[in-house]
């Protein structure tokens, strides 16, 4: 049964062949609308005819299939947020004081979220007071309060639709007197749950039927979920079939609220560890103990309980005996969670309600799921090296000194990177007079098989004379700037620019010609080959405007979620700004993506259809499509750095795959020996940068005398890239994650789940580092599996929640292989050009039963042409087999080196069941080693021992 309907509802069936794909897959509704407007082929390449029509159309067409239509809260003008609708209905009853005492502390449901509580004002909202300490709330809502009744039930082939009629006043404003509830049955694993303030399509052909429960045919047999609505509440409860357990039950608790300017809806929820609900400094898993958690994009420096830099309003619910699923509350506004014993609440400053469940069953299929409701982006190989970077450089020189002398050390790296300095007066698209030299060196690092990425603000300089500073004059020009609410003049803020700052609307249909003209421009001077995006929550120095923001209902809505500051315009821009697509309090936590599509476009334009390498700071759902992303100004310290490990783990939950922080910190000095155990694992990092701050020491290894064991971290890395790259492949071809926690791994194992300091590369090789000064040992876990020392080849069988002590000497952080997996793997160079021309060598650890696997995805690492190769390995009954899978690109490099764990002994080696090979056995490490094979890696081959 995929849905209930209790009580005694009244019915209606509808047929409708027509499936009505409502919502785009993972994010909010604006990203559609930027699609269907801002990206428009016809329009664009109509009044653009420079822009190369075959790329734009295909990158439609990429995006586009990621939303086949939408539903979208019209949020264009203020008007939309203060609608008052005529309707009238009575005030709620005062509940009794038996009702209130029977309410039990976990059950306290915020009624006064905002504002002075009082007896008075608590018992008018209908609702029972009494004093208590803590965050537990001394204005809750009684038992089985109920804000609407279900005044009509209708159903389809694929999904379950309502309405509901409100029945008390909720005493906010713009309350529509009906709300309409649809239930869509996605998959047999994924539901979508959306209330919007007007019907829905299909409402409109019901046909009678007998009232009989049938299966929607958008499922299968084997659907995971029973979903429940009960006539006589308010609320819906989805249910795990095989537990009979409630995943989300919202019947009657809570208070469920629908207005323009506040939704609120609580549910029951059986979580035994909950994740998420970031970006935000948090521990993993996330206390329960009303635990407050804010998303509002804003430029902060990562703290305890204060919104971060992105939003991602979604969750992992581990529910015990190895089950879980994600709840994802499909919105852009800013948003409240609260998080209390067994319930959660969620609270948003806008519509729509909308809610993505994915159940599983297990964790790693949870996340995969939601995962593949949007394509991640594929970075170019050479994004998967090590990259350095610092604010603070002088000049050209100054970046060559310590190019050289990291060079020099033979340190592997990839990329350099440059802060504002390079700028002019901190103008974006500017170069400074110490930086003119800078094409030069570029030019230099690519003759060397290295690349450059400079740093953007989304600040436009609002007071350079005119005619001297194009960005400004060019913006003017086509009108792409954020308004002021009045809609008539550019919103004036101020970020690094000397006087003043504007802001580009990367909603408007003419930004993406902007932006293209203007990297272009930039491109003249030196070729950079990534883009670097900061400060764009939007951050601003100043709170709106200089000019401040206007009174109205958006600068101060009924309720303020609990962002740092109060206002929703601390640090950015005035909520009632204009953009294309609506007032700032629609699109603040969605501005950020936008311009990560806008300059992932634009890269791919100006470099010639090369794969775009776009970081972020600010985002939310979605950005892991376009973007990668660092985690902003952290501090130099160790609890910095621990904490690092969780955000990289959340983020991968969140589909933002190309993710780490700096390196030794951001902010303040870091140390000798701090800075020694962060590069080792900031060598784990799938994006591996070292930068900090501009009145910090240097930090780069060479400076703090670091050299040799950042060296040995990172050879390591380089020479595991094939298999971190094939990774990624997989992220972006099925949505697994490349970093995972243990208990992705070993979902059975209650003690995996408060693992929090160690992570996984796929599901086959295990980091452990150490994050504890003074510290040559680490204390892991390692589940119930069977694990080789990367280094030493020496084996450890573990046993499920024994915690084994690791030795970690200050040059090295345990890395080690699960039994199970075969890693392809090259010689390492100092960079990945060259370090792509060395031959392949596979090691190979088996599992309790003497099998294994692996893969190969390779291509050129740099085009999006569609080209490439996949190669399977396996080992069966004492042979290691290879099988191509797809031969669309020539791999020239051959496999010359094999290794092979935990043999008892080797009498024989033979190729393709005929020709003996030279081998060696280490009997004292149980290793069998071949060597100098040159085996064409694209030519299926299997190697038997006895």
């Amino acid at each position: 049964m995929v849905y209930q309907i209790l009580e005694g509802s009244t019915v209606k069936s509808s047929f409708n062949k027509r499936i009505f794909i409502y919502f785009l897959g993972i994010v909010c509704p604006l990203l559609s609308l930027l699609i269907l407007s801002t990206y428009n082929v016809m329009n664009i390449c109509y009044n653009y005819p420079d822009l190369d029509n075959q790329l734009l159309s295909r990158w439609n067409r990429e995006v586009d299939s990621l939303v086949k239509d939408f539903y979208l809260f019209d949020s264009n003008s203020l008007e939309d947020y203060i609608i008052e609708y005529n309707e009238k209905v009575p005030d709620p009853p005062k509940p009794s004081d038996k009702l209130c005492s029977a309410v039990i502390e976990a059950e306290k449901f915020d009624c006064l979220p905002r504002g002075l509580v009082t007896q008075d004002a608590c018992t008018k909202k209908g609702c029972c007071y009494s004093e208590s300490s803590g965050n537990v709330p001394s204005c809750f809502f009684p038992p089985a309060f109920q804000s609407y009744t279900y005044s009509s039930i209708n159903r389809t082939e694929k999904e379950l639709s309502a309405e509901l009629t409100l029945k008390y006043n909720l005493f906010y404003p713009s309350v529509p007197p009906k709300v309409y509830l649809k239930a869509v049955f996605l998959t047999d694993s994924n539901l979508l749950v959306t209330v919007l303030p007007y019907p829905f399509p299909s409402m409109s052909e019901p046909y009678s039927t007998n009232g009989k429960t049938e299966e929607s045919s958008g499922v299968t047999d084997n659907v995971l979920y029973d979903f429940v609505l009960d006539s006589n509440s308010t609320g819906f409860k989805v249910i795990r079939k095989s537990t009979k357990t409630a995943i989300f039950d919202s019947r009657d608790i809570g208070g469920f609220i629908y207005s323009n300017l506040f939704v609120q809806i609580s549910a029951k929820i059986p979580c035994k560890h909950i994740y998420g609900l970031g970006e935000g400094r948090t521990d993993l898993p996330l206390s329960t103990n009303w635990t407050v958690r804010t998303l509002w994009n804003h430029d902060t420096v990562p703290t305890d309980g204060v919104n971060g830099y992105g939003s991602y309003p979604m969750y992992l619910c581990a529910e015990g005996n190895g089950l879980a699923h994600t709840v994802t509350f499909l919105n852009s506004f800013a948003i409240d969670f609260i998080l209390q014993p067994g319930a959660i609440t969620y609270r948003s400053v806008g519509p729509p309600l909308a809610i993505q469940f994915t159940l599983g069953p297990s964790p790693l299929q949870a996340v995969t799921q939601i995962a593949n409701m949007y394509k991640s982006f594929m970075p170019p190989y050479w994004a998967l090296g090590f990259h350095l970077c610092r604010f603070g450089y002088k000049s050209v020189e100054d970046i060559k000194r310590v190019w050289n002398s990291t060079r020099a050390a033979g340190i592997p790296y990839d990329t350099q990177w440059v802060d504002i300095d390079y700028m002019n007066n901190r103008n974006d698209f500017t170069i400074g007079e110490n930086f003119t030299d800078l094409g030069k060196f570029v030019d230099m690092l690519h003759k060397n098989g290295m690349h450059f990425v400079p740093i953007l603000d989304p600040g436009i300089s609002g007071s350079e004379p005119k005619g001297k500073y194009p960005p400004y004059d060019r913006g003017m020009e086509l009108d792409i700037f954020v308004k002021d609410s009045y809609g008539k003049k550019p919103l004036v803020g101020k970020v690094w620019n000397p006087v003043s700052t504007v802001f580009p609307d990367f909603t408007h249909p003419k930004v993406i010609p902007y932006w293209i003209e203007m990297l272009k421009s930039l491109y003249k001077n030196f070729e950079f080959d990534g883009i670097w995006l900061d400060m764009n929550e939007p951050s601003n120095f100043v709170n709106g405007s200089i000019n401040g923001c206007p009174k109205n209902i958006l600068e101060d809505p009924p309720y303020v979620p609990a962002v740092q500051g109060g206002k929703l315009k601390y640090h950015t821009l005035c909520m009632s700004a204009k953009h294309s697509l609506g007032p700032h309090y629609a699109v603040h936590n969605s501005y950020g993506v936008f311009e990560a599509v806008a300059t992932n476009f634009a890269l791919t334009q100006i470099r010639g259809g090369k794969r775009p390498l776009v970081i972020t700071r600010a985002s939310t759902f979605m950005a892991g499509t376009f973007a990668g992303h660092w985690t902003g100004d952290v501090i130099s310290s160790w609890d910095d750095m621990a904490q690092s490990v969780k955000d990289i783990i959340q983020m991968s939950m969140y589909g933002v795959h190309l993710v780490g922080a700096d390196i030794c910190g951001f902010n303040g000095n870091t140390t000798v020996e701090l800075c020694r155990r962060w590069q080792q694992l900031g060598a784990f990092y799938p994006f591996s940068r070292n930068h900090n701050t501009d009145d910090g020491i240097p930090q780069d290894p060479v400076s703090l005398n670091i050299v040799d064991s950042t060296k040995k971290a990172l050879l390591l890395r380089y020479s595991l890239l094939p298999y971190l790259y094939t990774l990624f492949w997989q992220a972006n071809n099925n949505g697994t994650p490349v970093i995972r926690p243990l208990f992705y791994l070993f979902p059975n194992d209650e003690a995996s789940y408060r693992i929090n300091s160690q992570f996984m590369w796929g599901d086959g090789l295990l980091i452990s580092p150490v994050l504890k000064e003074g510290h040559t040992y680490v204390k892991a876990y390692l589940g119930n599996s069977i694990w080789y020392d990367m280094y030493t080849s020496a084996k450890i069988i573990s046993n499920s929640s024994q915690i084994y002590a690791l030795p970690a000497p200050e040059d090295t952080i345990p890395v080690h292989i699960r039994g199970g997996t075969i890693l392809v793997m090259q010689e390492p160079n100092v960079t990945t050009t060259l370090t792509r021309q060395n031959p392949f060598h596979l090691k190979v650890a088996l599992d309790g039963n003497n099998q294994a696997k692996g893969m190969l995805f390779w291509d050129d690492g740099d085009t999006n042409d569609g080209n490439y190769s996949t190669v399977y390995f396996g080992i069966i009954n004492n042979t290691l087999m290879s099988c191509n899978d797809i031969r669309n690109y020539k791999i020239d490099r051959y496999i010359n080196r094999i290794e092979i764990f935990s043999l008892n002994s080797v009498k024989q080696v033979t190729l393709n069941q005929k020709t003996n090979l030279q081998y060696n056995f280490n009997g004292t490490t149980n290793v069998l080693a071949l060597e100098n094979l040159k085996l064409d890696i694209q030519t299926d081959f299997n190697i038997t021992w006895t």
